[in-house]
């Protein structure tokens, strides 16, 4: 059964186009989508083969929504329903990762035609990622990063200090998993002012040549912190913010989710068109709230906010509860019956005095407190931020298939640095969640790590694959050949025996129509009224075992009477 998402905003071609695919055998209708933002969600939430969108479907072009979906998913095959079918048009298509053009108005037979070709590649590739990876076919299983956006309630919940320490001890503790952090928080982005950093670019120069990115030029704008985080900073000038539009951060996103097998966004608490854009974009959104009732009040203006403009449900937030403080007359629980969103556990308690000097010093490790280490990584077990499977005690193992990727930064550089150390960083206890392992004995942060060999390792990976395609590529060119051919020698046997009834010269005749390996490779049998041509087909049948390596044709003749 291939299950599909039709995307239109045109209510009337959505129906013809649901009464065109109810008449193709073994096709489910898991959703119809009449905006960007609710096909985003009908993908992420429905496990389809094929997805239709309509050119015309908006807000946000659907060209860009096709590309990114197709990063997110990349086994569900992604057609373009278009007026226009010229070449230029199949090209944006086809950058956009689409597998095909449908014409409108609609011939039945081309649209299942290309309907049918595009199942076919979907189950293809299921299979190849299944079989590769052991996995399903999500983003976070088939080489793609995983987005987890932070916001606040209110300004000054913690939303910062949050995600840039949460992003640290997950550098720190988990071997082989690339993390970014993102400060998106455009207007008074503050990760620089926790961490001891200098830059010169940011999210801003890259959103200005979002048309032409490609990992150099995200390299270049990507700061490297010593403990190996990399980091994706707010601009200097307000007035480039302006540069930072819905579409540029959906490429900028797109090609960090290539690079990183773990982001983590600061969006801030306002609700711009750029927090919305990756709100409705990220795999998990967390808004942090204090137990106060302003913070509350902001928690509901937030959440309403996006479920106005379609981003993100409610019941599809996560809530963080920051600053619990025992005395207070709002409690978790409080917080709990307010909303129908989930809450993160555990929470966490209220304590300026353990951050002050980290903050101070602009260092996350001058934190002392292990309770402190021990809360993080078991809200990172809950929001699952790396992925489970144990690459050794107390270590986490990255995710198959990939490895720890450079950001165009100079290796070499990055390779001869230090490691830095730190002295009396807390020990997690032993009952730490195995989600987020705790960190080796002595607080060591780990060492920055090479590439080397990188390539060649998914140069190998890739050749099977490579392999099979020109195998069969291969393969249904000769057998297209060999059919063309045989219809020759068939025609020049048939022809030669009804003039001579002589089965030696219809063979003759056969073998001289065609030339080289086919003539060599062909069989002529007649008797009677009949005439029987086998001919081989040039392949290398342990290649694909199972397929067929001769064609034979029947042919009845008229013997002529002396």
């Amino acid at each position: 059964m291939t299950r599909v998402v039709v995307a239109a905003t045109d209510q009337a071609l959505a129906r013809e186009l649901q009464a065109a695919l109810g008449e193709i055998p073994d096709v489910d209708l898991a959703y119809v989508a009449a905006s960007t933002s609710e096909l985003v969600a009908a993908v992420t939430r429905e496990d389809v083969d094929v997805v239709l969108v309509h050119e015309g479907l908006g807000p946000d072009p659907a060209t860009a929504t096709m590309r990114d979906l197709s990063l997110r998913r990349p086994a569900t095959a992604m057609l373009l329903v278009s007026g226009d079918t010229g070449g230029d048009a199949v090209a944006q298509a086809v950058e956009a990762g689409a597998r095909g053009v449908v014409s409108y108005p609609f011939s039945f037979e081309s649209l299942q035609a290309r309907f049918t070709a595009a199942a076919e590649w979907s189950g293809q590739m299921r299979r190849i990622l299944g079989a590769g990876s052991g996995a399903g076919t999500s983003a976070e299983d088939t080489g793609a990063g995983r987005v987890v956006a932070f916001a606040g309630a209110k300004g000054g919940v913690g939303v910062t200090t949050l995600a840039t320490h949460l992003a640290m001890d997950v550098v720190r503790t988990v071997d082989d998993v690339s993390v970014c952090l993102v400060d998106l928080d455009l207007e008074k982005g503050d990760v620089t002012g926790i961490l001891e950093l200098r830059h010169r670019l940011g999210v801003a120069d890259l959103a200005k040549v979002a048309d032409d990115l490609s990992p150099g030029t995200v390299g270049d704008a990507i700061t490297r912190h010593p403990s190996g985080l990399d980091l994706l900073l707010a601009p200097l000038e307000v007035r480039d913010v302006e540069a930072v539009t819905p579409l540029a951060l959906r490429q900028v996103l797109a090609s960090l989710r290539t690079m990183y097998d773990l982001v983590l966004v600061d969006v801030g608490s306002h609700v711009t068109p750029a927090q919305a854009t990756v709100v409705e974009l990220a795999e998990e959104v967390v808004l942090v709230v204090t137990t106060d009732v302003a913070a509350l009040r902001g928690m509901r203006r937030v959440i309403n906010a996006w479920e106005s403009l379609g981003v993100r449900k409610e019941t599809e937030v996560r809530l963080l509860v920051n600053r619990v403080n025992r005395s207070s007359t709002v409690s978790v629980d409080t917080v709990r019956q307010l909303t129908r969103a989930s809450l993160v556990e555990p929470s966490v308690d209220a304590g300026f005095r353990r951050l002050e000097a980290a903050l101070n010093s602009r260092d996350p490790f001058e934190v002392r407190d292990a309770a402190w280490w021990t809360t993080l990584r078991a809200i990172g077990a809950d929001l699952a931020l790396v992925s489970p499977g144990a690459a050794g005690p107390g270590r986490r193992q990255a995710r198959p298939g990939r490895t720890r990727r450079r950001t165009g930064r100079d290796a070499a550089a990055q390779a001869g640095a230090a490691p830095a150390s730190v002295e009396g960083a807390p020990e997690a206890p032993a009952a730490a969640p195995a989600a987020l392992p705790a960190a080796a004995p002595g607080g060591r942060r780990r060492a920055l790590r090479g590439d080397r060999g990188s390539v060649s390792i998914e140069t190998i990976a890739v050749l099977p694959v490579v392999a099979l395609l020109v195998s069969v590529a291969w393969y249904v060119g000769m057998f297209a050949i060999t059919s063309v051919m045989q219809g020759h020698a068939s025609q020049a046997a048939g022809r030669e025996y009804a003039v001579t009834g002589d089965e030696g010269d219809a063979g003759v005749a056969a073998r001289a129509a065609v030339h080289g390996f086919f003539a060599s490779g062909t069989d002529v049998d007649a008797s009677g009224d009949r005439v029987t041509v086998r001919m081989d087909v040039p392949f290398l049948p342990a290649m694909l075992p199972g397929v067929p390596t001769s064609l034979t044709t029947d042919r009845d003749v008229v013997v002529e009477q002396p």
